[in-house]
Order: C-alpha cells, then structure tokens, then sequence
C-alpha cells in the first residue's frame, strides 16, 4: 500500500464547449467552490455508487504512524484504531493490554518498527526479537 505523504496530486481538467456548461451546472448543484471539490464530490458519489462491483477490500490492518514510543494501526474489523507501545519493560497492545495479540504481531511485522526494536534492544529494553 503506498504510504501517506500529505501531498494532493492535481488533475489538470480541459473542458471543451460541449461538457463546460454540464460541469458548471454540477457545480452549481453541489455547492463546491473550486473545480477541485467538485470532481472530490463527483468520484466519492460514483464510487459509493459501483464499490460493491469493484471487489476492492482494504487490508485488515494498517500503519496509521510511527513513532519512538510505538505505532498505532487502524484495524478495520473491528473498526478501531489499536496502539502498540514499546516501553522499557516489554511491548504493550493498548486494546487489550497484552505483549502478544494480532496487532501487537501486525507491529513486529513492521521494518519501522523492527528498527526502532533493535535500536532499543541495545540500550537494554525487553522488547522480543526481530528479523
């Protein structure tokens, strides 16, 4: 999945005469004030409207950030976002208060994580091992 850097891609739009007055009325119709909010509205309708034909489904789990003290990663079963400490005595899921649960494997897995777990293990903190 690619990450998330913040920057929005810009979509260059040449109307010809035919469709202008269409998109203009769009516009109207939604109350967008850019041609940037329109075309936001017009691909979030469509795609709400052909999702279920598109077969697209989102991983279970995903890194929302990372950081020094831990990650916290967006679990879309049970619609949660579950963070994962490290700390000096052990890793810690924050749900359910465990060293070892899926999310807390889920984090292990991550070469983010793993790097700051080695880091860590060599000024002495019981975190598990990593690859």
């Amino acid at each position: 999945m690619p990450k998330k850097t913040g920057k929005k891609e810009q979509v260059l739009l040449k109307l010809d005469d035919e469709i202008k007055p269409k998109f203009d009325a769009l516009r109207s119709y939604y109350g967008a004030r850019a041609n940037a909010d329109l075309v936001r509205v017009l691909i979030n309708d469509k795609y709400n409207q052909i999702k279920t034909s598109l077969k697209v489904s989102l991983p279970r789990f995903e890194i929302l950030n990372v950081d020094e003290n831990g990650t916290k990663i967006i679990d879309r079963q049970i619609h949660v976002v579950a963070q994962v400490y490290l700390k000096p005595e052990g890793i810690r899921c924050g749900l359910c208060g465990k060293e070892k649960c899926e999310h807390t494997d889920f984090a292990l897995a991550q070469p983010d994580i793993q790097d700051i777990i080695r880091k860590r293990r060599r000024n002495g903190w019981k975190l598990p091992e990593v690859n």
